[in-house]
């Protein structure tokens, strides 16, 4: 019997980073009448990954976004964009035997996410 646990979580910490992170993002936004606003960006993250590489060392993302303004004091806003994540490898740790390990391959991510946000200024 087995008991198959990511390598990371050994030191109970829920994450444990490897090394810093960074990220950029670019856009172009433009406000198309007063009530209305769009924006098109792309970006990328850099060294993001847990210590078990569930995720690869840098992924890409693009997407669009708009903003509604029905009245000074509220807000509609949202968003669709499209990630790429790269190939990456993970490699878990038997729980109770350190010598069997297993080891995945992902290849070829990607995934769409989108966001809706509604505000209200006072």
């Amino acid at each position: 019997m087995h008991a198959i646990i990511p390598s990371a979580n050994l030191d109970s910490n829920l994450y444990t980073f490897k090394k810093d992170q960074w990220s950029g993002l670019l856009g172009l936004g433009k406000q198309l009448t007063p009530k209305w606003s769009g924006m098109v960006y792309t970006g990328l993250d850099y060294g993001g990954t847990i210590a078990d590489a569930n995720v690869a060392k840098y992924n890409r993302y693009m997407g669009v976004a708009v903003k509604y303004n029905p009245a000074q004091n509220y807000f509609i806003s949202g968003s669709v964009a499209y990630l790429n994540y790269k190939d990456s490898k993970k490699t878990d740790v038997d729980l109770f035997d350190s010598s069997y390990t297993t080891t995945t391959r992902y290849h070829n991510n990607d995934a769409m996410a989108y966001l809706i946000k509604i505000g209200y200024h006072f």
